[in-house]
């Protein structure tokens, strides 16, 4: 397989210190100021120490210019630096663990994610889930942008990079189904509430009694009909507004029926919704002093 080229320094240094990819070579912007025999500017911290890694890890370095730079990484900011790497091996998971009734820490909540297909939000839950302390995260393998790539692994901030727990599930039904039989309580994010026929869980409920997963559906269509009979509770983000009727009212001009801005990202959504499920084992999540 051809190897990927890493972009970003906060992605080039998460798998310099993850080390789960195979280093092939690292492609370095040449510092004009040098070249023109004038000082150069101070290294940024985040570059020192990835020359640093570059260095300890015997990576082979070569220098290249701006555009260079630019063509490897797709046009994308690059920060000067970009990482020549096997690709990444993203497993697959058949079936989440059975809970221990001795486990003493807190129960595991994952993700399962129903169909994402935009990489930037993909990367973006990967890195609210790394930072928040997510078990893992389940990734459908058909009708998913693959997250085994370098501009998902840019926009989760090398959470990618970092995170031991991302798999690829080629069942989610099964794996639900599994989840469920075995003890697991099944959350779903909804766009919004009351629609008929769901099990309303208000703001989330709790996170500290049970192992939770927590399904979220693709960005335009949600989650799959097939797996909406196996959900316990549904989640969602409240507005602070009430919903809008219309926000046209000349019947010559009323072409749109609803608040076009009545749903978050789903990316946004899923942040704030596992900041709520698992702030709880911490509270306060945002500390002010």
């Amino acid at each position: 397989m051809p190897n990927d080229y890493l972009y970003g320094a906060n992605v080039v240094l998460a798998a310099l210190l993850a080390q789960r990819r195979r280093l092939v070579r690292a492609h370095v912007q040449t510092r004009a100021p040098q070249l023109l025999g004038r000082r150069a500017p101070p290294m940024r911290p985040d570059m020192a120490a990835i020359m640093d890694l570059i260095q300890e890890r015997n990576v082979p370095v070569r220098t290249r210019d701006r555009f260079e730079l630019d063509e490897l990484s797709d046009g994308r900011p690059h920060n000067g630096i970009v990482l020549e790497v096997s690709p990444l091996d993203i497993p697959y998971l058949k079936s989440l663990d059975r809970p221990s009734q001795s486990d003493s820490t807190w129960p595991p909540l994952w993700l399962y994610l129903d169909g994402i297909q935009d990489p930037q939000n993909l990367g973006a839950i990967l890195r609210t889930s790394h930072f928040l302390g997510v078990s893992g995260v389940a990734i459908a393998e058909r009708g998913s942008a693959n997250p085994a790539t370098p501009a998902v692994s840019k926009a989760s901030a090398g959470a990618l990079e970092m995170m031991r727990n991302v798999c690829l599930v080629s069942s989610g039904l099964t794996l639900v189904k599994e989840a469920k039989k075995d003890g697991w309580r099944i959350l779903g994010a909804a766009k919004r509430p009351a629609v008929a026929g769901e099990r309303a869980g208000g703001e989330g409920g709790s996170a500290h009694a049970k192992q939770t997963l927590v399904l979220i559906g693709n960005e335009h269509k949600g989650i799959r009909s097939s797996l909406l009979p196996l959900i316990d509770e549904y989640v969602w983000v409240r507005p602070s507004h009430a919903p809008t009727a219309s926000l046209v009212h000349d019947p010559a001009l009323a072409v749109v029926d609803e608040d076009p801005v009545e749903s978050l990202n789903v990316s946004v959504a899923t942040a704030i919704i596992l900041s709520h499920l698992l702030g709880q084992r911490q509270s306060p999540v945002v500390h002010v002093e």
